[in-house]
């Protein structure tokens, strides 16, 4: 989503000749720049939702997406070294 859906909504990528969508190129992305994206994302929008909000609740999604699978991994990680250590 975060690599393909977003830059084409945002005006960066577009379709290609044969009908697919184009993938996301760092380059294409330093041209544009993490600000623009979150500009364009916001026009037509309420005033409430502006490009500072939207990256908060961005950054807020990752987090949140990021930081349970972090702790079921370290969460895992514990349990394994618990039942190594009883056998």
């Amino acid at each position: 989503m975060h690599w393909l859906a977003i830059p084409y909504y945002t005006g960066i990528i577009g379709h290609q000749a044969n009908g697919t969508l184009a993938a996301l190129h760092m380059g294409q992305f330093h041209t544009a720049g993490f600000g623009t994206v979150f500009e364009r994302l916001t026009v037509n929008k309420p005033a409430l939702v502006s490009p500072p909000v939207l990256m908060i609740l961005w950054i807020l999604y990752l987090a949140g997406t990021i930081l349970p699978m972090a702790e079921m991994l370290l969460l895992a990680l514990k349990s394994e070294e618990k039942s190594e250590f009883n056998r």
